[in-house]
């Protein structure tokens, strides 16, 4: 009996998290952190751009995590935003989590796809040295499942890998 429910529950997980669905406030849980001002933020001030309505002396808050669905996003995750032309992912990493109107945005910055390693079965990355910045709702996220960085053992590459499970785009 306990199998099949989880079964059912894992599947109605993937049929809600590829539906896209609205989230609503019953699937987000938002951890502990702090209110701060816009100006007191590192990017608060394309951070008050990009929002708009917001200047750099608001205050908003800051959480260190927060689950959506049961996955937990924190600073320094990296996501799976967009796919460029030639195919190839385009990776953000998250810098800050904000949580406006009672909904959780990210704050991300997006970093350069080099290509992708068969050695390591990963694709290497490097930090967008332009500093592009952008905020990310919930459902504009198009793989939901956050990566982390990886580097490798050998002294003579100091290269960064992202290694993902599966390739959502396809």
């Amino acid at each position: 009996m306990s199998k099949t429910m989880a079964m059912r529950h894992q599947m109605m997980q993937c049929y809600n998290f590829y539906t896209k669905k609205p989230i609503d406030s019953h699937a987000v849980e938002v951890g502990p952190g702090n209110v701060v001002a816009l100006a007191d933020v590192d990017a608060g001030l394309c951070i008050a751009d990009i929002l708009g309505n917001f200047s750099v002396h608001d205050d908003v808050y800051m959480a260190k995590w927060v689950t959506i669905h049961g996955i937990s996003y924190r600073s320094d995750m990296f996501l799976v935003v967009a796919v460029s032309q030639e195919g190839q992912p385009v990776f953000c990493r998250i810098r800050h989590i904000l949580l406006l109107a009672a909904k959780p945005y990210l704050v991300v910055e997006q970093w350069l796809t080099n290509d992708f390693d068969r050695h390591n079965y990963a694709f290497c990355v490097q930090r967008d040295q332009s500093g592009i910045i952008s905020i990310l709702g919930a459902e504009s996220i198009l793989d939901y499942y956050p990566l982390s960085i990886k580097e490798s053992f050998a002294s003579d590459n100091n290269h960064l890998y992202l290694v993902m499970r599966h390739k959502p785009w396809y």
